[in-house]
Formats: structure tokens, sequence, C-alpha cells
């Protein structure tokens, strides 16, 4: 006959391995929920993340779109002033040259004496005698004031050619 500390025996292990499974199915229970949770948290965190992406991305956009804005009108500007740089420079290229024909004519006229003012003047023969005096005194005094300024306006050269 079995002995009933047997009996017993069975019973309590039965209800021991009852237990240890009730407790394993609630710690795995526990671990899902808190699983799901901690996923939930990433989902949102990743969420987050992805609107502040957003955000940055659409606010660079923003400042793109100005910083653009700004640069054509910079270049507009930029391509005006070299313009107008060029005619500047073609005038003062044009102007050298008038008046190294007048420093030639002057220093011809002060070679021969100016007492042949026709052979002097050659183009500017048709100019009366007067207009010939004011124009050499005026050619004159900016052949003596000339001078080359860099782009901050101090004078680098100056003085007669």
């Amino acid at each position: 006959m079995a002995s009933p500390c047997g009996a017993s025996s069975g019973s309590s292990r039965l209800l021991n391995t009852q237990s240890e499974e009730d407790l394993m199915i609630r710690r795995k229970q526990r671990r899902m929920l808190s699983n799901r949770e901690s996923a939930r948290r990433s989902r949102m965190r990743k969420q987050k993340h992805l609107d502040d992406l957003m955000a940055e991305a659409s606010r660079m956009r923003e400042e793109n779109c100005r910083m653009m804005t700004a640069l054509a009108v910079t270049e507009r500007h930029c391509s005006a002033v070299e313009a107008q740089n060029a005619v500047l420079r073609a005038q003062v290229a044009e102007l050298d040259l008038t008046l190294q024909s007048l420093d030639n004519i002057l220093r011809r006229c002060a070679f021969v004496g100016c007492g042949a003012a026709e052979e002097c003047m050659g183009p500017w023969s048709s100019m009366s005698a007067d207009a010939a005096a004011a124009a050499a005194d005026v050619l004159g005094h900016f052949f003596n004031q000339r001078r080359e300024e860099d782009g901050q306006g101090k004078v680098i050269k100056s003085g007669p050619i």
C-alpha cells in the first residue's frame, strides 16, 4: 500500500509545479508588459526625434531660401558694380590717351617755343588762341595735379606723369 506520505508528497510537488508555472507565467506577462511599455517609449522617442528633424529641415530650407535671395541680390549688385567699374576703366584709359596726346602737344609747343601755334596745335588748330591758352592752362593744372589712388582713397602716386 502506498503510504500517506507518498500521496502528500506527490500533491505538494504538483502544487509546487503549478505555483512555479504560475510564477513563470506572471513573470512572462510582466516582462511582456514591460517590453510593450519600453517599445512604446522607444516609438515615442523616435517620433519626437523625427519631428525635431523635420522642424530643423524646414527651418534650414527657409534659411537657405533667405540666403539664396540675399546671394542673388548681392550678385546683381556685384554685376552692376563690375559693369560700372569697366566703364570707368575705359574712361580712364581714354582720358589717359587724351592726356598723353595733350602732354605731347604741350611739350612740342614748349620745344618750338609756342611761336608756331599752328604747327603745335595740329588737329586743334581750328581753336582760337584764347581757347588754346585756356585749354593749356587747364591741362597744365591737371598735369601737375594728377595723382593715383588705391581703392580706399590713399594716394599711391602723385605729381606729373
